[in-house]
């Protein structure tokens, strides 16, 4: 009989205890589920603005729409770009230093400018995704052609972007073609079909890319891109997210449908936007993805940024795909008394300090803000718990 009520005093101790961890957990914020299977480590980004992304109206088409970012690794220099709602005209910003505070100086009449370059004719689209190299950008030029214009609708090419010719154009110059030069005769861009390994062209849509390798040597790419995003058994979409490598050679871009390049995330929250993607060797590959919703509130701030270990995927020798669990999700939550919308779009590394020194790398985003005044105020966000949250 004492054995008996020993287990039941113990059963009740139990169920007390774990109720408690279930209160402090969500009184916290803490994942309980996550929490339970020990499978990822769910940290809450800080945040501080480091560069103000004003709206930039060529010819008076308003470009809003921030999108794709990449960071070049020698330096401190980023590149990022707004698209107008129609998607037919285009501006990529070039910002020679992320440090720079009077790129995000609080009185826009004293904020510094950074080098515009307009893209028209469809020929950067929606420009949700960018990966960079030593030379060039490279952007998805995902476009609806809404406004009945003269290009062509596009879902999976990609505009290749000369870093040198960036350097060489001045603010405010216009490019209408992609065989178009600059004074001093350097091509500024060139569209990339991508083409199954079979010779024929690939029709999915890209809207994620990110680089894998460089083989400076031999001049070979690989990309990671998005492939497919799959349902649960039980309905949930976006459950399986499903990315492949797409490899860059001799002006061909080539997409693998081999099953030992293609690979899965799990993704334990459910439907979500899809953003552009991120991979670096160290860290893995970051999803962004943006949730409309700010816990029970109706705002639009809630973000969250699967990264996962995907290092097998390069000695993967089974003939199949593989399936990751994210090792870390990361919370990026804007404001719910300064934002009505806080949407993360993509994300890059910094690699340097202010003073060109090699620091371990700061993650920052491009982020579309609403403020509670109804104004969009576009930015670049570095997180500033880095350290915390690729430990």
């Amino acid at each position: 009989m004492s054995n008996v009520k020993e287990n039941s005093k113990f059963k009740r101790f139990i169920s007390l205890f774990i109720s408690l961890i279930l209160v402090v957990s969500i009184a916290a914020g803490v994942d309980t589920l996550a929490f339970a299977a020990g499978t990822y480590y769910r940290p809450v980004a800080k945040m501080q603005t480091m560069l103000r992304v004003d709206n930039y109206s060529p010819g008076g088409v308003k470009c809003t729409n921030l999108g794709g970012i990449s960071a070049g690794t020698a330096n401190n220099r980023l590149f990022c770009i707004k698209s107008n709602s129609y998607e037919a005209v285009s501006t990529l910003y070039y910002y020679n230093n992320i440090y720079d505070s009077r790129f995000k100086a609080e009185d826009s009449s004293k904020r510094k400018k950074p080098k515009r370059i307009v893209f028209k004719n469809a020929l950067i689209g929606h420009a949700n995704a960018m990966a960079v190299d030593d030379n060039y950008l490279y952007v998805c030029r995902w476009y609806r052609n809404k406004d009945n214009a003269t290009s062509k609708s596009s879902k999976s090419d990609i505009l290749k972007i000369s870093r040198k010719a960036i350097s060489e154009l001045s603010d405010g110059a216009t490019v209408t073609l992609n065989t178009q030069k600059t004074s001093k005769g350097t091509r500024i861009c060139e569209n990339i079909t991508p083409y199954y390994s079979n010779g024929k062209e690939y029709t999915r849509s890209i809207c994620a890319i990110t680089r894998y390798s460089y083989d400076k040597t031999n001049n070979v790419i690989k990309f990671l891109i998005n492939y497919n995003y799959k349902s649960g058994d039980n309905g949930e979409k976006n459950k399986y997210l499903q990315y492949t490598i797409a490899t860059y050679s001799n002006g061909k871009f080539v997409v693998s449908t081999d099953p030992k390049d293609i690979f899965t995330v799990e993704n334990c929250y459910g439907d979500a936007t899809m953003q552009d993607i991120f991979y670096d060797s160290s860290y893995g590959i970051f999803i962004p993805m943006w949730f409309d919703r700010y816990s029970d509130k109706n705002v639009k701030n809630t973000n969250r940024v699967l990264i996962a270990d995907i290092s097998k995927l390069k000695s993967n020798t089974t003939g199949s795909s593989l399936t990751f669990k994210p090792k870390t999700v990361v919370t990026v939550n804007g404001s719910i008394s300064k934002y009505d919308q806080y949407e993360i779009e993509s994300i890059a590394f910094i690699n340097r300090d202010s003073n060109k020194n090699s620091i371990a790398p700061k993650i920052v985003f491009s982020c579309n803000t609403l403020t509670k005044e109804n104004k969009t105020e576009d930015r670049v966000e570095m997180i500033t718990n880095s350290a915390e949250v690729l430990k």
